[in-house]
């Protein structure tokens, strides 16, 4: 399909936190009605709430990033919920969806 003229620019700096990053899995990268999804769970091991900052990247099979979505996703202690994030924009019939960011939020 050819570049998307209408993506987002990517964010220049993407927080990434190696140790929170365990806590947050992917569990589906699809299409979805105009655009592409990234679906995975949360969990809090803690005993205090926190709130994860999730950055999803949507690229084609060769790595070339077409578009992006974050999902900020707070997790109760102890508990695990699920995240979602997507965006509406021209993706190719097979996408993937790589997550560059995990991090806390304050």
């Amino acid at each position: 399909m050819g570049v998307n003229a209408q993506a987002n620019p990517l964010p220049k700096k993407i927080a990434n936190d190696p140790e929170v990053r365990r806590n947050v899995a992917l569990t589906k990268c699809a299409a979805m009605p105009g655009g592409w999804e990234a679906r995975g769970t949360a969990r809090n091991p803690g005993g205090k709430p926190v709130t994860y900052k999730i950055v999803v990247f949507f690229t084609t099979t060769q790595a070339t990033t077409l578009d992006y979505a974050q999902a900020l996703v707070k997790v109760p202690p102890g508990e695990t919920v699920d995240w979602h994030a997507s965006k509406k924009f021209r993706a190719e019939q097979e996408m993937l969806c790589p997550v560059p960011g995990i991090s806390t939020v304050t």
